[in-house]
């Protein structure tokens, strides 16, 4: 199932003009996978990955190679995150995780706020990608007024395309 919802999002990805720089995070296991898509769009994307600063609980992306481990170290919530500071980077397309997701381009994450502070602070609308199990939907509305939808929902059934 991983595999399919990966391949939508790449498929989906790859309709999308400006998709040059593709931001990406290290999956935990009870989301779906990203390493397909990692080892999918590495060649002709650059992929950056989120970092959250521990001297300002900010979320900021870094490119890092996906083929050293030495360049990963365990962060918040024991996700992967680039070990290094390198220039914080900005992607045309983000691929946001998610604990649960509405088909008005809402999503549960975290409950820190991370990504919806980050989007609110571009200057620029970027486009967002979640990719989700079908079990994951929730059908009431439960977003607040600082919460940042997505542009589209990958499940395995569907693609959820957000007019936002």
């Amino acid at each position: 199932m991983d595999y399919t919802v990966a391949q939508q999002t790449i498929k989906l990805i790859e309709s999308i003009q400006n998709n040059k720089t593709i931001g990406l995070y290290r999956a935990l296991p009870h989301e779906i996978a990203t390493s397909f898509i990692d080892h999918t769009l590495h060649a002709n994307h650059t992929l950056i990955y989120p970092r959250i600063n521990s001297e300002d609980n900010r979320l900021t992306f870094h490119s890092v190679d996906i083929n050293k481990p030495d360049d990963w170290e365990m962060g918040t919530f024991g996700i992967l995150q680039p070990l290094t500071v390198l220039p914080a980077l900005r992607a045309d397309i983000y691929i946001v995780p998610l604990l649960g997701f509405n088909t008005q381009g809402y999503r549960i994450g975290y409950g820190q706020g991370h990504y919806d502070r980050y989007f609110a602070e571009l200057d620029m609308q970027p486009i967002t990608i979640g990719m989700a199990y079908d079990w994951q939907q929730v059908n009431t509305s439960f977003q607040e007024s600082f919460d940042y939808p997505l542009n589209f929902i990958v499940t395995y059934q569907n693609v959820f395309v957000i007019d936002s």
